[in-house]
């Protein structure tokens, strides 16, 4: 291991948000020179986006090397996170290094944004001396932070937003906060499910059925959480897909990328105790029944005694955000949505893109923000869509100079079907073995609360700990959302 000589974070427009230069011995204007490696990789791409769009970032390395220094990043949020050093560091090393800065910073600042920085400059400064010292890594454990830390983080809430009491997201100001807060207030309602007692069923709504309110997954773990009642355990189970679809309908591809997330606030030491399926087998081990996953990996921290007999999981719980486990699935299993796409020659310079989605999922949940996008041929004049009559919650975009038609359907109730015509017109004719070639693939982006696609579920969560009076708020939620959803055409 080796030392690092500087970090910065810039913005998706380059501007220097942090910089910490920690041993003095490199040049100076070194986030220009990354910066202009940034656009050089753009103008390559051809695109100017940010980093959270990824364009761009598939031409530029994590890590580069300039003129004798070594540059290493990662593009989280809309920021680039950036280390320089004259060392030979390990670049794999490096990253988690710097995914950890990130998380270390969400942690104090409740979210990772280039506001929450700006406002808390002082704060993420006197985190990096604690981190880094003289370039060497000392610690990156937010709960081991706290005792040196000092400063607290700007205000993240308004006056009863935040709380450990119910839906913590405040309704009554009249202005766009008030306004924010009751949307997302709305949206967790269908996303998440409490467990206030004890053992109960993640679908079922024993106990009191409280909603987590995705703004109290983001307070800094600064902020004081008394022993009566403060405390909170944030558990989220989230499931990330990869599909492709044939021309025929038929899965060419399918897989899902699932973690187990954990965010607490919490004092003491407890540990979090999960208990899993008990029908769950790993790497095709089970006898064709039940849940079964192609591989697993669990946190360093992890207690695995009675996981291959019970399925339970033990976990030290400490403040801040971690992944207790990551799993894969490759088998094959029920897609959300099964996507459609037919063409049909109206003229010589216009066609017709018939869309059909349906939602092979239960009906008591809904998919959120289904957005379907289809790249349609470079000579496009123009396009259009149709929707049923009388259909509500639907709309479209058409953005000509990429030329891709967008639509939106905000919600998407299981079991449903919807479809959609798209009229093209060409700049003048051309042949269907022409223009047929330039459409598509069109590809999904969707979220759908409370379901998980695999199988996997928490039966149950407990928190153990040498007080007996100990209730700390427990919320656990489940969110399957696309990574990647295609359709040939």
């Amino acid at each position: 291991m080796a030392a690092f000589s500087q970090f910065f974070v810039l913005s998706g427009r380059g501007d220097t948000i942090v910089s910490k230069d920690y041993r003095g011995d490199v040049v100076k204007g070194t986030p220009d020179i990354f910066w202009r490696k940034v656009q050089a990789s753009r103008a390559s791409r051809g695109g100017g986006a940010g980093p959270s769009s990824g364009v761009g970032l598939a031409a530029l390395p994590p890590a580069f090397h300039i003129n004798g220094l070594n540059f290493i990043h990662v593009a989280r949020k809309g920021l680039y996170l950036v280390f320089t050093t004259k060392f030979n560091v390990s670049p794999v090393f490096a990253v988690e290094l710097l995914d950890r800065f990130a998380a270390v910073f969400k942690d104090y600042t409740g979210e990772l944004s280039e506001d929450k920085l700006r406002k808390n400059f002082v704060l993420v400064y006197e985190i990096l001396d604690e981190i880094l010292d003289y370039g060497w890594v000392q610690s990156t454990s937010s709960d081991h932070l706290r005792a040196h830390i000092v400063n607290v983080p700007e205000a993240a809430f308004g006056a009863g937003e935040g709380s450990s009491g119910g839906t913590s997201a405040s309704t009554s100001g009249k202005g766009k906060g008030g306004i924010k807060a009751a949307l997302a207030k709305f949206r967790d309602r269908a996303a998440a499910a409490a467990i206030k007692h004890g053992v109960a069923e993640p679908t079922s709504t024993a106990g009191v059925a409280r909603t987590a309110s995705s703004a109290a997954a983001q307070k800094p773990i600064t902020l004081e959480h008394r022993r009566t009642g403060g405390d909170e355990v944030f558990v989220d189970l989230l499931e990330r897909l990869i599909v492709v679809f044939g021309k025929d309908g038929s899965i060419v591809r399918s897989q899902i990328d699932g973690s187990i997330q954990v965010k607490a606030f919490v004092n003491g030491n407890p540990h979090l105790v999960l208990a899993l399926n008990e029908d769950l087998s790993v790497g095709g081990a089970g006898d064709g029944y039940g849940i079964v996953v192609d591989d697993i990996s669990f946190h360093e921290g992890v207690n695995l005694d009675d996981f291959d007999a019970r399925r339970l999981v033990a976990f030290p719980l400490e403040s801040g955000e971690s992944t207790l486990m990551s799993y894969r699935l490759k088998s094959e299993f029920r897609t959300p949505f099964r996507v459609f796409v037919f063409l049909e020659e109206v003229s010589a310079s216009a066609f017709d893109v018939v869309l059909r989605i349906r939602a092979d999922f239960p009906n008591t949940t809904f998919g959120k923000g289904v957005r379907v996008s289809l790249p349609l041929p470079g000579s496009t004049y123009n396009a259009t869509l149709d929707l049923p009559a009388g259909v509500g919650g639907q709309s479209y975009a058409y953005a000509k100079e990429s030329k891709t038609m967008t639509w939106l359907i905000e919600n998407f109730r299981g079991g449903a079907e919807h479809h959609a015509r798209v009229r093209v017109h060409l700049d003048g004719p051309e042949e269907y073995a022409v223009w047929s070639q330039s459409v598509g693939p069109a590809s999904l982006a969707f979220e759908i609360p409370m379901h998980s696609l695999s199988g996997l579920a928490i039966r149950s969560l407990r928190i153990i700990d040498a007080n007996p009076n100990y209730k700390p708020a427990r919320w656990v939620r489940y969110i399957s959302h696309s990574n990647s959803y295609v359709c040939r055409v």
